[in-house]
């Protein structure tokens, strides 16, 4: 939860400090998203 808020921050916070448009914010957040579940995904059935 509070590692995954701090991260969008962080993204965020470089999108723009690299002055990126709002859309790369959404993309970046979007790919987190993707990758985490992946993640996720890979590691149960790493598991089972």
């Amino acid at each position: 939860g509070a590692i995954g808020a701090v991260t969008v921050s962080f993204i965020q916070t470089g999108v723009v400090a690299a002055g990126l448009s709002g859309f790369y914010v959404q993309f970046f957040n979007g790919l987190i998203i993707i990758l985490s579940l992946l993640g996720h995904k890979w590691n149960q059935a790493r598991y089972r």
